[in-house]
């Protein structure tokens, strides 16, 4: 049977308070550290005194100790933990913050487990506010969300830029955005033309930030994505001065590689692509490409190859191909042209050797390309006409053809006297009183109509 003992009062006079063991059941108070202890007549300085809440509420102060819930007893009142000096609160184990009136487990919007991870969970979705806010100022005062879905909200301080920094410590730094469709528990693959990412800015129109960014670059998935299959490209949207109309200014994937509305320059250096799509462009150095150029205002120079284009600064341009196919369209307003117009189209191919005589037919494959004449006699006032094979010429070419070695002025007229699909006529006359044996040397070149 558990025995009643009386509280009771007085001082215990010439005693150590570290040795004293006293009465069994009597409380005493340490003058010297203001605790509370209690005798049980064996332990020198007495065992500490517990005091269970299970059958009593235990108040102090302001604050209520009932079971294992330390409150307040004043409604509104603000609770302070304080300390002294450098001294620190410390909180071992679990933390976890709950909603009112939602008592635990449920409820919870932030946990700090004991291993350093922290959560904060935000179950609702507030158009105005976002779920976690950092702000450089005392005041407290930010711009609201114009958007839901804000998880993150900086603000920095007036009139200093708020810049946020992310450190690679012995490895690369990464800024990296997930798209899952579906849900978490149940996450679907990204779909083509789904972003993955959009980078925004932007700002203060006079009145309010809007909701819509007046730059913007999008990071999109271009096909159904597979663990083997991940397309992609990279968009860049800008506003046009007087506009807040987002519009795609380029795009860049693996296919096209660079596509513009427009390229403004100089560009300096040497630039080498597959495909240039563009209004305009103005490059000081190289231009390479595999691909097709389409653009208005580039002065280029075609190169041997399937449509290979590079562009040089000192204005010359020459056009060849090794391709029946059109590598030049020019619109309506022409070609105008400062420096020199050249086909580079040369090899030994196009250079050929007449035999027999001057009537004899040659075959010289190419847009341009030179004869060399039989040195075969042509009476004085005298015609004689050959044939030239060349896979390149259609009949409604325009053959342009003269003489290249050096001969007596007036002794000789040439002209292209037929042209058809595949072949043409050269004529030459004799208009001297004598005959003549000149192994002439022929220079043509053939210029594309339609």
């Amino acid at each position: 049977m558990a025995n009643i003992r009386k509280l009771r009062a007085g001082r215990v006079a010439n005693e150590d308070p570290d040795t004293w063991v006293g009465q069994l059941g009597t409380i005493f108070y340490r003058e010297d550290t203001g605790r509370l202890r209690l005798a049980d007549g064996v332990t020198p300085g007495g065992v500490p005194l517990q005091i269970s809440a299970e059958d009593v509420n235990l108040a102090f102060g302001d604050f209520l100790a009932e079971d294992n819930t330390l409150s307040l007893v004043n409604n509104d009142q603000d609770m302070i933990l304080a300390t002294k000096g450098n001294a620190e609160i410390q909180l071992v184990g679990n933390i976890g913050f709950y909603q009112t009136n939602v008592p635990p487990p449920l409820g919870k919007f932030f946990e700090a487990t004991k291993d350093g991870q922290i959560s904060i969970y935000v179950p609702n979705t507030d158009p105005t506010a976002s779920a976690v806010k950092i702000i450089g100022s005392l005041s407290g005062n930010v711009s609201p969300p114009i958007n839901t879905g804000v998880m993150l909200h900086l603000t920095g301080n007036n009139n200093d830029p708020s810049r946020l920094y992310n450190d690679g410590i012995g490895s690369f730094a990464a800024f990296v955005g997930r798209r899952i469709n579906g849900t978490v528990s149940a996450p679907t693959a990204v779909l083509a033309n789904d972003e993955i990412i959009r980078i925004s800015s932007t700002g203060h129109n006079g009145t309010t930030v809007p909701g819509s960014g007046s730059a913007r670059i999008v990071y999109q998935a271009i096909e159904n994505y597979t663990p083997t299959a991940t397309g992609s490209n990279i968009s860049l949207w800008t506003c046009a001065i007087g506009s807040n109309t987002l519009s795609k200014i380029a795009t860049i994937d693996v296919a096209n590689g660079v596509s513009a509305t427009k390229f403004t320059g100089p560009l300096n250096g040497n630039v080498t692509a597959t495909t240039i799509t563009a209004s305009s462009a103005t490059i000081n150095g190289n231009l390479t490409t595999t691909g097709n150029i389409i653009a208005s205002g580039i002065n280029a120079t075609l190169l041997n190859g399937t449509s290979n284009i590079a562009v040089v600064s000192n204005g010359n341009v020459s056009i060849s191909s090794n391709s029946t196919a059109n590598v030049l369209t020019v619109g309506s307003r022409g070609i105008y042209v400062t420096g020199n117009i050249s086909y580079i189209d040369g090899g030994d191919a196009n250079n050929v050797t007449q035999l027999t005589d001057k009537s004899t037919a040659v075959t010289s494959n190419g847009r341009s390309g030179r004869i060399t004449m039989s040195n075969a006699s042509l009476s004085q006032a005298t015609n004689v006409t050959f044939t030239v094979n060349n896979t390149y010429v259609r009949a409604n070419d325009v053959v342009v053809v003269n003489i290249q070695t050096p001969v007596t002025s007036n002794a000789y007229l040439i002209t292209v006297s037929r042209v058809a699909n595949g072949a043409f006529d050269i004529t030459l006359r004799n208009t001297t009183n004598g005959a003549l044996s000149d192994a002439l040397v022929l220079n043509y070149a053939i210029i594309h109509i339609g």
